[in-house]
């Protein structure tokens, strides 16, 4: 991070972002010059009108709309991660992914609130079925985009 990045911009996610970026330019050699972001559908798809029609390198949240603060910091962050390929990438790619609502095996003993209101939601348990839409993704089929094989 640099002096002139926006109070705003200073989130955790950010300042995350940009330790895995000067470690990303010291190992480009064992990255093959690509690296893959796992961002969050929060960096590109809030803030605005709804839309039938793809998202694109020119689509960010608008964070100075009534949104979470999650999906909020998403933004910062991922603009954080180009600035650095801009400035100082020297010859890194960046190429970013933007699940929703990330859902699947958990590793160890973690039981998430997502998971557990779709297990509530299942098995009834529930004394209401919440009237929302929601996109999903499972965590493997983000694995598999962004992994090499």
């Amino acid at each position: 991070m640099t002096d002139n990045d926006s109070a705003a911009e200073q989130t955790p996610e950010t300042r995350g972002r940009h330790r895995l970026d000067s470690r990303m330019k010291r190992r480009r050699v064992l990255i093959g010059g690509v690296v893959v972001l796992t961002s969050a559908f929060g960096a590109i798809g809030y803030g605005h009108p709804p839309r039938s029609t793809p998202y694109t390198e020119e689509d960010w949240t608008n964070v100075d709309a009534d949104i979470a603060p999650f999906q909020r910091s998403k933004t910062p962050a991922e603009r954080a991660a180009w600035r650095f390929i801009e400035d100082e990438g020297d010859g890194l790619e960046l190429a970013a992914v933007h699940p929703v609502a990330v859902l699947g095996p958990v590793l160890g003993p973690d039981d998430p609130p997502s998971l557990r209101l779709i297990r509530g939601m299942l098995a009834g348990d529930l004394a209401i079925c919440p009237p929302f839409g929601s996109s999903w993704v499972d965590v493997r089929d983000v694995a598999d985009c962004t992994c090499a094989p």
